[in-house]
């Protein structure tokens, strides 16, 4: 019934339900523009189709998740669409006037910082704390496990070199053991004092998402904050 019809907030749209990325998915997606002028779409592509998608659809917001597609992306995805449309609702003043610090409490973003040195401790947490974050800091990675059975996490800050159970061991035991951790595929960016080459493939290899040298730097926190966070956290 079109007079009962109520637009979608977003729409998730695998990109492979077509064939090839042309014409046809060009006036696919044009006719969801005009029969969803007020929705947001998510695509789902594999890797290597990102860059030919923006090309053809840079007229639209269009927002791309690489697959296999991760739970905690997709649901960061979808809650910033969310939010982004529940403030365009608010008066123009109100919008206007909103601070970073304001914004960021109001999302209540989880962080877990696993970090066995007292000193990277306070400074990391002094950091965030700046940007109106207070994350959950623990010394270990017997208890980052502890902490992630009893809570959801939209992010870890990761040490890597740590006794009895190092960051590298704690990420694959995160991202494999499902009794141990329930959410396997939340960002983890590891800290680490080692600035040498190799480093980087090491804590991908382990199952980290990216990397921070230490010692951290304050626009390097922002820079992971904002690509795993959101929008919100752009400086």
């Amino acid at each position: 019934n079109p007079e009962s019809f109520k637009p979608w907030d977003a729409i998730i749209l695998d990109i492979n339900i077509m064939q090839t990325i042309g014409d046809e998915l060009d006036r696919f997606i044009n006719s969801l523009y005009e029969l969803h002028a007020h929705s947001a779409i998510i695509m789902l592509a594999s890797p290597g189709q990102s860059g030919e998608i923006k090309k053809r659809f840079s007229s639209h917001a269009l927002k791309i998740i690489q697959k296999p597609v991760r739970r905690m992306e997709l649901f960061r995805s979808i809650a910033d669409i969310l939010n982004v449309k529940k403030e365009q609702s608010k008066p123009i003043a109100s919008i206007s006037t909103t601070n970073l610090k304001e914004r960021t409490a109001t999302k209540k973003f989880s962080i877990l910082v696993v970090e066995d040195n007292p000193v990277n401790q306070k400074v990391t947490l002094f950091m965030l704390q700046k940007l109106g974050l207070f994350p959950d800091v623990v010394p270990s990675g017997k208890d980052a496990l502890k902490a992630m059975r009893k809570k959801v996490y939209d992010l870890v800050l990761m040490d890597c070199q740590m006794p009895e159970m190092d960051g590298y061991e704690t990420t694959r035991i995160i991202r494999t053991d499902r009794i141990l951790c329930e959410t396997p595929d939340v960002p983890i960016v590891a800290m680490t004092a080692h600035a040498m080459v190799g480093d980087r493939e090491k804590c991908i290899k382990a199952g980290m998402d990216d990397y921070i040298s230490k010692p951290i730097r304050k626009t390097d926190l922002e820079e992971m904050l904002t690509k795993y966070l959101g929008e919100n956290f752009s400086g």
